[in-house]
């Protein structure tokens, strides 16, 4: 099966209500929200294997998203 890219984009915007880029986001974010809490893995490395090259970009997103910061959701996450 082969789509455009712009039929893509409008499935995927109707099917989640986000942008192509915000679903990639979203699911970069929950794979290092997994990875924050299965893994003793840096912020610095997680950022790394989730794909995002920015530090302060994905601290915004991820607290944006999850309403605490990485760090704090790791430490919530133990106790």
């Amino acid at each position: 099966m082969s789509l455009s890219q712009s039929t893509l984009y409008r499935k995927i915007k109707s099917s989640t209500n986000n942008t192509i880029v915000g679903f990639i986001r979203s699911i970069r974010l929950k794979k290092a929200a997994n990875l924050l809490l299965s893994t003793p893995y840096s912020l610095k490395e997680i950022i790394d294997l989730v794909g995002i090259n920015d530090t302060r970009y994905f601290i915004k997103e991820f607290k944006k998203q999850y309403k605490v910061e990485p760090s704090e959701y790791r430490v919530k996450a133990v106790i």
